[in-house]
């Protein structure tokens, strides 16, 4: 199996309805850490990939966006 994590922030009203954005793990309002702890301490094994679509990111070279989804991710696992 495999595991996709990102997180959220909450952004504005968009036609009448509030919605949330995705961020890098870490940087927005959901408990990572304790979806991982959890997941580590049942014994999870499978893999792991950071999921996150955001325009900062899109600015960025492909090294940069690289090494910052690694960073927030791995924070979480070890």
């Amino acid at each position: 199996g495999a595991a996709r994590v990102s997180c959220v922030t909450p952004v504005r009203r968009v036609a009448g309805r509030e919605g949330f954005g995705r961020a890098l793990p870490g940087d927005g309002v959901l408990d990572l850490a304790r979806f991982a702890s959890t997941l580590l301490d049942r014994g999870w094994g499978g893999l792991v990939s950071v999921e996150v679509l955001t325009r900062e990111l899109h600015g960025l070279s492909a090294t940069e966006t690289a090494r910052r989804t690694y960073d927030a991710g791995a924070a979480l696992w070890r």
